[in-house]
């Protein structure tokens, strides 16, 4: 699947303007992961299991988000904001849980709305809690109830992800296909990393209590060179 908007981005990086499109917004925070991710390989950043706190997942993803923090400028990128376990509230200003990443663009000086959710999960010899506290909360509303755009990010500590995607796909046919209307499949964006960077998915699932869909992003980043578990 080839998603394309190359008339509305430069080769050279993205131009912030008045009206940025969704499928603009989307590109510029996938690019901005697969960017900082990359710098990681090349850089031939390691994490030893022995000296990382208990949960990896956090610490994995903090350390991207402050390399996406740190590329963003030379990205053109200085108007997205990233903020670490923000609270996601319901309609009665309940919080229902921490996000991972929560993702605002800004224009004139104010955050536009609504905000861009990611949530980030370790994955290893299972991938149960992908499914379960990931993706099924977008699906619930747990998480973006007014947004119908979302995305995760895999680390991937030990499998390769072809083999994790056919799992993850054949789990959701089973137990959540009445919600799913696209399986996890690979696509093409426009993105100045996507010659070295092309696992990105896309799946769309129905909402529950509701008549609308939401598109989910998936990144797989393989961190099986950079995860060092004790021997």
């Amino acid at each position: 699947m080839k998603i394309s908007h190359s008339s509305e981005i430069k080769n050279n990086g993205f131009d912030f303007s008045e009206n940025l499109s969704i499928s603009i917004q989307i590109e510029q925070i996938i690019e901005l992961v697969a960017f900082s991710y990359l710098g990681m390989i090349d850089e031939g950043v390691t994490y030893k299991k022995s000296e990382m706190p208990r949960k990896r997942e956090n610490y994995y993803r903090t350390k991207l988000v402050r390399l996406m923090d740190k590329f963003k400028v030379d990205k053109g990128l200085s108007h997205i904001l990233f903020d670490c376990e923000s609270e996601e509230t319901d309609d009665d200003c309940k919080v229902v849980g921490l996000l991972d990443i929560k993702v605002r663009f800004i224009k004139d000086n104010a955050a536009m709305e609504p905000y861009y959710r990611i949530e980030c999960k370790r994955i290893n010899s299972t991938y149960s809690s992908y499914i379960k506290t990931g993706i099924v909360d977008f699906i619930d509303k747990k998480y973006s109830k007014d947004n119908n755009n979302a995305a995760m990010i895999g680390f991937i500590e030990k499998g390769e992800i072809d083999r994790l995607i056919e799992k993850i796909n054949k789990y959701l046919e089973k137990h959540h296909g009445n919600f799913t209307t696209n399986y996890l499949d690979k696509i093409e964006l426009n993105i100045d990393s996507f010659d070295r960077f092309k696992e990105i998915y896309l799946s769309i699932h129905k909402r529950k209590k509701s008549d609308e869909n939401i598109k989910i992003y998936h990144l797989m980043l393989d961190y099986t060179d950079i995860y060092i578990p004790s021997k």
